[in-house]
C-alpha cells in the first residue's frame, strides 16, 4: 500500500472503502464544532462521519484524521481525540434526555 501523506488522500481512501455501504459527511455544524476544538498546531486535520446505509437510527461514527509533523505532536492529537469524544458524549446525552415538562 502506498504511503498516504495528505489529509485528502486519507479521506479519499475512506470514501472508496465505504463507497456502497455507508453514507458519509465531511461538513456540517457538528463537524465544524469538533474541528474547532483542535489546537492550531494541528493544521492538517479533518473529520469524517459515517453511517451504515441500512442503519435506521441516527448513529454516525466519527473518524478524526490528523497528519503530524513530529512524534512530539502525538500527545496533542490524543488530547484532541479525548476532547472530541467528550463533546460527542455531551451532545449525545443531551439528545437522550427526555422532555419531561408536560408530565
Amino acid at each position: 500500500m502506498e504511503q498516504l501523506t495528505k489529509v485528502q488522500d486519507f479521506k479519499d481512501a475512506i470514501v472508496e472503502a465505504a463507497n456502497d455501504r455507508y453514507q458519509y459527511s465531511f461538513e456540517g455544524s457538528q463537524i465544524e464544532l469538533l474541528l474547532s476544538t483542535a489546537p492550531d498546531i494541528l493544521s492538517k486535520k479533518s473529520i469524517i462521519q459515517l453511517k451504515r446505509n441500512n442503519n435506521t437510527s441516527n448513529n454516525w461514527r466519527t473518524i478524526l484524521i490528523s497528519i503530524i509533523d513530529s512524534i512530539n505532536q502525538f500527545d496533542i492529537v490524543l488530547n484532541w481525540v479525548a476532547n472530541v469524544r467528550d463533546e460527542l458524549l455531551r451532545s449525545r446525552s443531551f439528545r437522550l434526555v427526555p422532555d419531561c415538562r408536560n408530565n
